[in-house]
């Protein structure tokens, strides 16, 4: 499967997006702006009320938000990294994948609600989870037992198998992608926007580096 040899030592490394100095300060500026928005009660895109934060990603920051829209029904925003917002191409790219990702309806898949941008942000909406990402997991409880690991990975690659039926590729499988529910149940999630960072990032990364030896 294509997605499964997408994956590498450096997938594990899930916090990368957070510890590259361009990249973390875009980051953080996300954060203040979007966290103002608990505090003072207002509601993000006009629609949905932020309740917490619930983790940072290569992907992006997550939060768990009631869609004011839908009766307060639970959701999963998805903020992408500030440097695509300035990235038009990327942008596109990823409305489009997220447009297909739409179409999935697979019980170990995250389902992809909704693309929408604001002035200063661009995100995404999934239905929440009540869980955790494999990485999480990992760091708390240390490696799966074979039965787990062969439960969770038979899941993920139901998953896989799924979407390819479909001619839909998911691009970067890795830890913080991959979540785990309250009951134990295996996702698979960050359809729309895994395969379009990774490229961005690669990209800017191969930039900054020739930039640097100029």
């Amino acid at each position: 499967m294509d997605d499964f040899n997408t994956m590498s030592d450096d997938a594990f490394d899930f916090d990368a997006a957070q510890t590259d100095g361009a990249f973390s300060e875009d980051l953080a500026f996300d954060l203040d702006a979007i966290e103002q928005t608990i505090s003072d009660d207002s509601l993000f895109a006009g629609r949905y009320k932020i309740i917490q934060k619930l983790r940072n990603s290569e992907t992006g920051p997550s939060f768990l938000a009631e869609d004011q829209k839908l009766e307060n029904n639970l959701v999963t925003l998805k903020i992408l990294p500030a440097f695509l917002v300035s990235n038009q191409k990327a942008l596109d790219a990823i409305k489009a994948e997220a447009l297909i990702a739409m179409q999935l309806a697979h019980s170990n898949i995250i389902p992809c609600r909704d693309y929408d941008q604001t002035e200063n942000f661009a995100y995404l909406v999934y239905d929440y989870l009540d869980g955790q990402s494999l990485a999480e997991y990992l760091i708390v409880n240390g490696a799966l037992s074979d039965d787990e690991a062969y439960k969770l990975f038979t899941q993920i690659a139901d998953a896989v198998d799924y979407s390819h039926s479909l001619d839909i590729t998911h691009g970067d499988i890795n830890p913080s992608n991959i979540y785990i529910d309250n009951s134990g149940k295996g996702f698979l999630g960050d359809f729309a926007i895994a395969c379009e960072l990774k490229k961005t990032m690669t990209t800017m990364t191969g930039t900054f580096a020739a930039a640097s030896q100029t």
